[in-house]
């Protein structure tokens, strides 16, 4: 054999094996796209995140700290690290409920706040204490008093234009503004008080009495307000001691102002109370024990609760609907809401037909809540009754922002979410959401 044939055969030879390796690999190649083969991916740490949410949430439920817990950052915190002192879990939490302390920045004077603070001091439903505390700002900027508020209070004409910017921001973030004005004439009434509470001028009218009006369903913007108006309880205070036949003791006295007129009441030994209803000075109907109705200048009402010899706490009823005197004052421009939606008229003319006189006007964006309210106090604080401060009671209510916060990261890699709920309707029916977050930074 020749060594030309030689060498052509072991070329032939490496040939064949180079081809051999690349059938192979095509093979494999074909092999794994077609049937990969079998992986197993366990979520466990995903898993392990929600249940330590749930664990948590439990409980908190069990002993009895939810509703303290959620209301006290640092007891919080102290909780979650007691459980994980040492863990690269992220925790943080959210409660949507109506706040044990709402702060409101205040547009106003000093004689307005302290007027603000009388009206809403001892503030209690389902059974826990509400704190409505006032700061003053003057809008020119976004201070600490705006920053940490939970909702604003304008009381009084302000041009509200060079401060659009910051009032728009202030509801985009979930908070409420109320303003308190009437105007002298059109050109008051400027763009963007238009934009935020949805009102127009709608001219001068001749005023008649006002009336709250009725929600059609839980959906309409009013049904919040109407609620608190009628089932969170007024507080009203003795201030004076007097002798009464009817009471074996010295009784204490108060006042219940309303529509212009005051009614005296008189707490016996705690337990029981009498009312003067033709305001003689005398009390000439009762004895009342709570839960009992009783009427008034036409209008019907509740003791709820005698907390003492010093305070009693009543609830308007809604049958026959409740009347404001003289709440819209005819002196000045009749405001309308600037859509036509009669659904977010709170208080009106009586007779109200659309484009007539408001004298509370809702509205909403988003999570944003507006209000403007004519000014029912422009006579004077002497003009101010009961039924004022307890309308502006339930408007604070629902204009504050219910949403706590604390230690949320939006650009958290991976995080869960445990959420529990609470019903109370002790006074009136309030649902409650709780959040606890778990998650890991990457």
């Amino acid at each position: 054999m020749s060594i030309i044939s030689i060498m052509s055969m072991s070329k032939k030879g490496v040939v064949t094996i180079i081809e051999l390796i690349m059938i192979i690999l095509i093979l494999f190649i074909s092999f794994s796209v077609f049937f990969p083969p079998a992986r197993y991916e366990h979520n466990w740490d995903n898993a392990y995140s929600a249940l330590l949410g749930k664990d948590m949430m439990t409980a908190l439920v069990a002993t009895g700290d939810l509703e303290s817990f959620f209301s006290d950052e640092t007891s919080m915190y102290n909780f979650f690290n007691t459980l994980f002192p040492e863990s690269n879990l992220i925790f943080w939490y959210r409660m949507y409920k109506v706040k044990d302390d709402i702060s409101v920045a205040c547009n106003c004077t000093n004689s307005q706040i302290a007027q603000l603070e009388d009206w809403v001091t001892d503030l209690r439903f389902n059974n826990r204490d509400i704190t409505i505390s006032f700061c003053q700002t003057s809008l020119e900027n976004s201070n600490n008093c705006i920053r940490n508020s939970d909702e604003m209070l304008i009381y009084g004409y302000k041009d509200l234009q060079p401060y659009e910017q910051l009032l728009s921001d202030y509801v985009m973030e979930g908070n409420g503004i109320i303003e308190i004005v009437d105007f002298s004439s059109d050109p008051d009434l400027d763009v963007v008080q238009q934009k935020i509470f949805g009102i127009s001028d709608g001219g001068v009218f001749n005023n008649e009495e006002n009336i709250i009006i009725e929600p059609y369903s839980i959906n309409d913007l009013i049904y919040q307000v109407h609620k608190n108006f009628y089932k969170i309880p007024l507080s009203l205070s003795t201030t004076q001691t007097e002798t009464i036949g009817q009471c074996p003791v010295d009784a204490e006295k108060g006042i219940f102002k309303f529509r212009g007129n005051e009614y005296g009441f008189w707490v016996c030994q705690a337990s029981e109370i009498y009312f003067d209803s033709t305001g003689t000075t005398n009390p000439d109907i009762g004895p009342y024990i709570p839960d009992q109705s009783f009427s008034l200048g036409g209008f019907d009402f509740k003791l709820s609760y005698i907390d003492s010899s010093s305070k009693i706490r009543i609830n308007f009823l809604d049958s026959p609907k409740y009347r404001f005197e003289n709440f819209i004052s005819s002196l000045h421009r009749e405001i309308i809401q600037s859509d036509g939606n009669n659904d977010r008229v709170f208080i009106k003319i009586d007779g109200f037909v659309d484009n007539m006189a408001c004298g509370v006007i809702l509205n909403n964006a988003s999570d944003s809540r507006t209000a403007w309210v004519a000014d029912f106090g422009g006579g004077g604080a002497g003009m101010v009754g009961d039924d004022h401060r307890h309308l502006m009671i339930s408007l604070l209510v629902w204009a504050s922002d219910k949403q706590t916060t604390s230690g949320y990261i939006p650009e958290l890699e991976k995080g869960y979410t445990s959420s529990y709920i609470t019903v109370k309707n002790i006074d009136m029916l309030e649902i409650n959401q709780y959040e606890i977050g778990v998650g890991y930074p990457y």
